[in-house]
């Protein structure tokens, strides 16, 4: 049973994995997204 650990270990690395590069990705996604209201879109304010 020996090598049920490895699985196990890669299982939960996995899911950790996931889960940061999830996190780092939405973050990304937010700090690259244009705002709407910008001052170059409505050059009449």
């Amino acid at each position: 049973a020996p090598i049920h650990w490895g699985f196990v270990i890669l299982g939960w690395g996995f899911f950790g994995i996931m889960g940061f590069m999830l996190q780092c990705l939405r973050r990304i996604l937010v700090l690259t997204s244009l705002e709407s209201n910008s001052p170059r879109e409505n050059p009449t304010a």
